[in-house]
């Protein structure tokens, strides 16, 4: 049996009337940045993300996938990250 592609599983008929899910895999960086009361300056700051998504009424539409969002803790700066961070986010993705 050939196997379908990606593409042909999205557009199959069998799975049209399923809802999307997205899976957000939030391992910190500019998306969940506000700036600093203070300084003014951006910083990280969890949570913020998935407050900002809830804020949005466009998000809440039935036409638009449900989405999950996963924010790792401690949230990682790509700059420092580690071959062991990597494999942590290899895992989430495998497991999610």
């Amino acid at each position: 049996k050939k196997m379908a592609t990606f593409t042909e599983e999205i557009l199959s008929p069998e799975l049209s009337h399923k809802k999307k899910s997205i899976c957000i895999i939030f391992t910190g960086g500019t998306l969940g940045m506000e700036p600093d009361p203070v300084s003014g300056a951006l910083e990280v700051v969890p949570g913020f993300l998935t407050k900002q998504m809830a804020a949005m009424p466009e998000l809440s539409n039935n036409e638009m996938p449900d989405y999950e969002i996963i924010e790792f803790d401690p949230l990682l700066d790509s700059s420092d990250m580690s071959p062991a961070d990597w494999v942590k986010i290899a895992s989430c993705i495998e497991e999610n």
